[in-house]
């Protein structure tokens, strides 16, 4: 898995965007090995073992990963996609198998009432036709029973007294350190005007002020476009789990800018901008409010975290789920 997180002197969790690349004072979250920050063009940005890579880092798998943030696949088998493939397309007779796994849907209205099997929402995304505001509200479930799912493991650990259970502590801290990040971020949407009246869109996501960010904008693109003017059309609070799908929903409309890909042509804004309108900023549920108020202190303690886990998991996990900044849970 990509390590995305490294523990500070305080037990703090520190993203890698936080740090220089190369070796860093960061230790594994696992293991506490020293770790070296990877900000490479190719894979995403994530932390490497300074030596031998520890087990639980090493394991291929995506049981921390943040549901649906950058991978739009479903799960799907090559064969199963072809399937999918072919009833968009109308020229797949009987797809129950994909009715069953909630792909798809028969909708007897359609075709003025000769009725038609037609993608619910997830057998949607991988061809980026759902919207934003349905892509987030399916991402949200999804992110929910993650987080239920990794509370569960704890407790399993803890009541069996498995020896797993200090690895299921920390891969619940570091969901939810994926995830406050993310959250903290705003989904902006900007019209780049060129020195000619052509017209670009880039959809991004930000933890600055969107003038701060038009102005670093303006100047990467300033030695391939030159002069230009940016207008933040849309700045969306909370909604940075969304970029990547945005992304990969216009992506058939993306304009290469230097190296950088997150530039739109259209020849109608109207669509993008009801969208991001549709979307709207997040209004938190319970699950993220209580993320988004531990933002400041980043992580949750790791020593106070194992002994209240192992002294008494069930009020920990209860405490965890409730929000519960006060106390000695979380460090500030």
């Amino acid at each position: 898995m990509f390590l995305t997180h490294g523990l500070n002197a305080y037990d703090e969790l520190v993203p890698v965007e936080a740090v220089p690349s190369g070796r860093t004072s960061l230790q594994c979250p696992y293991c506490r090995r020293s770790l070296i920050a990877r900000k490479g063009r190719v894979k995403g940005w994530h932390f490497a073992h300074d030596g031998e890579t520890c087990r639980e880092v090493a394991q291929d798998n995506d049981r921390i990963t943040v549901p649906f943030y950058d991978r739009f696949d479903v799960g799907l088998s090559r064969r199963t996609f072809e399937t999918l493939t072919a009833v968009r397309a109308g020229t797949y007779g009987n797809p129950k198998t994909l009715e069953q796994l909630g792909y798809v849907e028969y909708n007897q209205f359609a075709r003025g009432g000769l009725g038609e099997w037609q993608l619910t929402t997830i057998g949607r995304i991988p061809f980026g036709e759902a919207t934003l505001s349905a892509f987030a509200d399916f991402q949200r479930e999804r992110i929910a029973q993650k987080h239920a799912q990794l509370m569960d493991a704890i407790d399993m650990a803890a009541r069996y007294d498995h020896l797993d259970h200090a690895t299921a502590v920390i891969d619940l801290r570091l969901y939810r350190a994926q995830l406050a990040r993310l959250l903290s971020c705003s989904l902006y949407l900007m019209e780049v005007t060129t020195g000619d009246g052509r017209a670009l869109y880039k959809i991004g996501m930000t933890g600055r002020t969107a003038v701060e960010r038009a102005a670093e904008v303006q100047a990467a693109v300033r030695p391939y476009l030159g002069d230009v003017q940016i207008r933040p059309l849309r700045v969306l609070a909370g909604r940075g789990l969304v970029e990547r799908y945005a992304l990969h929903r216009w992506r058939d409309s993306q304009h290469q800018v230097g190296s950088m890909g997150e530039f739109f042509q259209l020849e109608d804004r109207r669509r993008l901008l009801a969208e991001f309108t549709r979307l709207g900023d997040l209004d938190p549920n319970e699950l993220e409010a209580s993320i988004i108020n531990q933002q400041d202190a980043t992580a949750v303690s790791w020593n106070k975290m194992e002994e209240q886990a192992l002294n008494n998991h069930s009020d920990l996990w209860q405490r965890l789920a409730d929000g519960d900044t006060n106390g000695n849970l979380y460090t500030s």
